[in-house]
């Protein structure tokens, strides 16, 4: 059966003769597969594994280190690799001394004979609520790697944020 708004189904309409495509339905089978699937170890799991199997890295970045009280800075965090990247998520945490606006992470697939690589990034503005130098913390990462056999914990760097006085006027805009 073709395809709903394909170039074809004008050739199936009432309206053009119908009769070039008859539609039958059918029901395919193949043969049985069998899955030799092992349970993830128990030894080493760490406490803030959530499932993602496969081999990543994250990475973090924001688009000012400089900035004064009031206005936003973006923190990104990506997480890329092979594997269930589907299921990467970030680890909840405070960012003292910042209101955290968060945004719906964006997911990019790509698939290969390899199997699935992918990237998930995850944005938050910050909008800073004291001055001084702050840093913005390191993010984990944990996951099983299935060629090696073993979990592993990847984290991000420390981020340095210079935070200075509003400007006059902007005072209210801190809160």
């Amino acid at each position: 059966r073709r395809g709903s708004g394909s170039l074809f189904d004008m050739f199936d309409d009432p309206f053009f003769g119908g009769g070039f495509g008859r539609r039958k339905k059918v029901t395919l089978r193949t043969k049985e597969l069998e899955i030799q699937a092992k349970p993830l170890p128990e030894e080493g799991k760490p406490n803030s594994f959530s499932g993602l199997v496969g081999d990543f890295k994250i990475v973090s970045r924001i688009d000012k280190d400089s900035l004064r009280q009031g206005e936003s800075t973006t923190l990104t965090l990506s997480v890329q690799g092979s594997g269930n990247i589907f299921d990467a998520k970030i680890e909840e945490k405070e960012i003292p001394g910042f209101k955290i606006y968060k945004d719906k992470p964006v997911l990019k697939i790509q698939r290969n004979k390899n199997g699935v690589f992918g990237k998930r990034v995850f944005k938050m503005a910050l909008v800073p609520q004291d001055v001084g130098n702050k840093q913005i913390p390191s993010f984990s990462l944990s996951y099983f790697d299935p060629k090696k056999g073993i979990y592993k914990v990847t984290s991000t760097r420390l981020l340095p944020v210079s935070i200075l006085k509003a400007k006059s006027g902007d005072e209210e805009n801190v809160n």
